[in-house]
């Protein structure tokens, strides 16, 4: 799952965090690799942040009889179709 956050900035001015001073993603990601939050707490402040979480879903066809038997599953499961349908894929992905 990808979390977006809008941050404004003009064009060729760096953005840099208040405790890593990083000025590329790469540079955060490589701060946070060494560093504890714990350990900069105090230099921490509240911010505001506006997170949209996106979920992609894609349409697929599935047979019929096969539906049928997912629906009849599901339920048995505890689970619902679509929580079915994705674990039956990535456990068939896994091996």
């Amino acid at each position: 799952m990808r979390v977006r956050l809008r941050r404004v900035r003009r064009e060729g001015t760096p953005v840099k965090t208040s405790v890593s001073r990083s000025q590329s993603l790469d540079e955060l990601a490589d701060y946070w690799d060494r560093h504890d939050l714990a350990d900069v707490w105090d230099q921490t402040r509240e911010v505001k942040a506006d997170i949209r979480l996106a979920r992609r879903r894609y349409l697929v066809a599935i047979e019929s009889d096969v539906i049928r038997s997912l629906r009849r599953l599901a339920p048995r499961r505890r689970v619902s179709c679509g929580l079915l349908i994705n674990r039956l894929l990535r456990e068939r992905l896994a091996s």
